[in-house]
């Protein structure tokens, strides 16, 4: 038996892509943490550069500062309940998401390779995921599928592990896995050989899907709506899967 430690990049992550995963190793005795590394507030009179980013904030036209910090609290507190349903800890790290720096001013800086000076930013996150460590855990980080900047660097952090003797998993990153293209893209970009594993989550799908649902401000850029979450995930997972009616979760292991 392995305790897990699940790398999510922001509050959603680990529950949009692998909360069967989580439910799995709990099932089978072992623990299970999810640390979410972009967990911090907002930067100080950092306002968004998109209406779109504080769309769920009533308030957002009159306040966009304030409207930001809102929407923190707001995924904090829907990762809260999402974590209860999975019965998982859950650890919120302080760093600030892309959205939430001030340096990051357009969508061009999200989507995007981290830059160099990202570097020192990768070894801190590798530190606190090493802090969170114990025994012979598995590590499951995200793949990047997507380009997500902060996705790439929890994969870089994740790697700083890998190579410090850690054993680790990358998972298929919900909802960017889904859309045509994207996984082969992000694997072609890859340096090196992985293997993929297919591991059933079948007795875990109802509450995977119930956990992601509680993300109601990300669902309809997630989804399309909340109405579109329990058709993807189950679309998605039996595609995934090796068995007919059957509902599988995918990893990457490198060799």
């Amino acid at each position: 038996m392995s305790d897990a430690l699940f790398v999510s990049p922001h509050f959603d992550d680990v529950a949009f892509s692998c909360g069967g995963l989580v439910c799995r190793h709990l099932a089978r005795g072992e623990r299970a943490t999810v640390v979410t590394v972009f967990g911090g507030a907002p930067g100080e009179g950092v306002e968004p550069f998109d209406p779109a980013l504080v769309a769920a904030v009533p308030e957002a036209a009159q306040d966009p500062a304030g409207a930001l910090r809102r929407l923190w609290e707001l995924r904090g507190a829907e990762d809260r309940a999402a974590m209860i349903v999975l019965g998982v800890a859950g650890i919120h790290e302080a760093f600030a998401e892309a959205a939430f720096r001030p340096e990051v001013t357009g969508w061009r800086e999200i989507w995007r390779a981290p830059p160099p000076a990202a570097r020192a930013l990768v070894d801190a996150i590798a530190a606190r995921l090493a802090a969170s460590l114990s025994g012979d855990m598995i590590v499951y980080a995200p793949l990047a599928v997507g380009s997500h900047v902060d996705h790439a660097m929890c994969f870089l952090a994740a790697d700083v592990l890998r190579r410090r003797g850690a054993r680790i998993l990358y998972y298929e990153d919900v909802p960017y896995a889904t859309r045509a293209g994207a996984l082969e893209r992000r694997l072609a970009d890859l340096d090196e050989d992985l293997v993929a594993r297919a591991i059933d989550i079948t007795p875990h799908l109802a509450r995977r899907i119930e956990a992601a649902s509680c993300y109601r401000s990300q669902l309809a850029g997630a989804f399309g709506g909340a109405e579109q979450v329990a058709p993807t995930l189950t679309a998605f997972a039996a595609s995934r899967a090796v068995a007919p009616a059957t509902f599988a979760e995918r990893v990457w292991e490198p060799t």
